[in-house]
């Protein structure tokens, strides 16, 4: 998952984002949000940092509330998540 600054992230398998699936991320009282096209309603996860054996911190997200079976199957598999500009 690579997420941007100005709220937007994209899911892929690329390093450099190309043939993702892109959305609106936000967090609010210390709950993760993100809302896509997969589903109507935002999903909410919790986020937490893990450390890898020999890498750096890694974020990992534990399910909060989804209604949506695709990013429920996405999401707490993820790692790494990275910040870009």
């Amino acid at each position: 998952m690579i997420l941007r600054e100005d709220g937007t992230y994209t899911w892929s398998r690329n390093l450099d984002g190309t043939k993702g699936q892109t959305g609106d991320y936000w967090m609010e009282d210390g709950i993760f949000y993100l809302c896509d096209l997969f589903c109507r309603n935002p999903g909410q996860y919790r986020v937490g940092l893990r450390e890898a054996q020999c890498q750096p911190e890694t974020l990992v997200f534990s399910l909060q509330e989804d209604d949506c079976p695709e990013r429920n199957r996405i999401m707490p598999s993820l790692e790494p998540a990275r910040v870009a500009p």
